[in-house]
């Protein structure tokens, strides 16, 4: 056999053989984005869950959103539970803005910042538990202060359609 003929074959083969790893890796990859998209989405899920449970376990922090006066226990109480709902968030965020979540996702767990910070006592919190504190990065906060924008404050602290609305810490 002709070494030059046999040196073409097998740097064909080995042409061939780097080019199907790659379309493999390709595919691999693929299907990791998939997993890393559905785990992060699954994660959130869980957190929003148990958020959500906290008002099952917890009736009377459900009612504290409505009540006019509270005391500084109340206030805290909701400032904390606020605080977790806001950190839940960020971290959504920051899923999205690292590739991990995909855009429709994020923006159905955008659409509940507003909620949550829709009366003037709330958005005196977020300024001075968030924003003055720098608890959240910064590209968050410009985020939420984008949102927030084209919100008019709602004077009643009552959001329609439920009363899990937080808007009447203070």
């Amino acid at each position: 056999m002709n070494w030059t003929k046999a040196s073409a074959i097998a740097e064909i083969i080995s042409s061939l053989a780097i080019l199907i790893t790659l379309l493999y890796l390709v595919i691999e990859i693929g299907q990791n984005t998939t997993a890393l998209h559905a785990t992060a989405r699954q994660e959130l899920l869980t957190q929003d869950s148990e958020f959500l449970m906290t008002y099952v376990s917890n009736p009377k922090l459900a009612s504290l959103a409505e009540k006019l006066e509270l005391t500084e226990d109340e206030k805290n109480q909701l400032s904390y539970h606020s605080l977790i709902f806001i950190r839940m968030r960020e971290n959504a965020w920051l899923q999205f803005k690292n590739g991990a979540l995909d855009e429709g996702t994020w923006a159905s767990y955008r659409r509940a910042i507003p909620n949550i910070l829709r009366n003037q006592r709330m958005r005196d919190w977020w300024q001075a538990a968030i924003v003055d504190a720098s608890v959240l990065d910064p590209g968050f906060i410009v985020m939420v202060h984008e949102l927030l924008a084209n919100i008019p404050i709602r004077e009643d602290g009552v959001r329609a359609g439920g009363a899990m609305d937080q808007s009447a810490l203070e």
